[in-house]
Parts: C-alpha cells; structure tokens; sequence
C-alpha cells in the first residue's frame, strides 16, 4: 500500500516493481499491456519464448 507516495513496506515495494516490470517488458515488446495485466492476474505470465517468437 502507499501512502503520501510511499510504500509502507519493503516486500510492497517488491511486489511493485516486480507487476511494473513485468508489464513494460510485455510492452516493450509489442504486447498489449491490458493483455499483460490480464494474463498476470490470470497467474499465466508471458514466458520469453512467447514474447520472441510471436506470430
């Protein structure tokens, strides 16, 4: 959780940059990032062999 731009702990703030990075790395290569979030909530995250050989 954050507060007043903070987080209020340190696994928060893991947990954070962990979806973040995951999300801009789906984006960066040419995945939607709803797409990204959907599947990251559906636990069936992008696997590199997805992102590089995409049809």
């Amino acid at each position: 959780m954050k507060v007043s731009g903070i987080f209020q702990s340190i696994e928060a703030t893991k947990n954070y940059a962990r979806i973040l990075t995951h999300i801009e790395t789906c984006y960066r290569n040419e995945v939607n990032k709803y797409q990204a979030i959907k599947r990251l909530l559906e636990g069936k995250l992008f696997t590199v062999d997805e992102l590089i050989n995409k049809s």
